[in-house]
């Protein structure tokens, strides 16, 4: 039988360290929790917390607290990794990042974040159009068909 991971071509022979793709994509948006305030029936608005930290810096506060209680050494592999790949998975600075992608396994989380994403806002372009409908998109510099 095979697992999701062992399935996925990039991991064949590739030599990235799968763990730490695959646990960072599970992590890396973790901080949201945080980072938003939801009272229902009402919208989730961001808390103060998250306005001035963000998810991106909470959720390595998590990491770093969780180290701290087991024992384990936040600034030594693989947790250094671990941390470096969820703190730069937005890519840029000006998109939220402290650090950039400095390593392969880095620069795959931030591309997975990126395309879900694009795929986010390619979804809502096309809310409220007919089939065949287009409407151009400014995020994704297209226009956005309907199929």
């Amino acid at each position: 039988t095979l697992s999701l991971p062992d399935a996925l071509p990039i991991f064949s022979a590739s030599g990235l360290d799968r763990d730490i793709v695959m646990c960072s994509v599970v992590l890396h948006d973790v901080g949201k929790v945080l980072e938003y305030d939801w009272a229902p029936p009402g919208p989730a608005v961001r808390s103060v917390r998250g306005l001035m930290l963000g998810h991106i810096s909470m959720v390595d506060e998590m990491i770093v607290r969780e180290c701290v209680k087991n024992e384990v050494y936040s600034t030594k592999n693989p947790v250094l990794h671990l941390r470096h790949c969820l703190l730069s998975h937005h890519g840029k600075l000006e998109w939220g990042s402290p650090v950039r992608p400095s390593t392969r396994e880095a620069v795959l989380v931030h591309n997975i974040d990126l395309d879900q994403s694009r795929m986010q806002i390619a979804k809502e372009a096309t809310v409220g159009l007919d089939v065949g409908g287009y409407d151009y998109s400014r995020p994704l510099e297209t226009n956005i068909v309907r199929f």
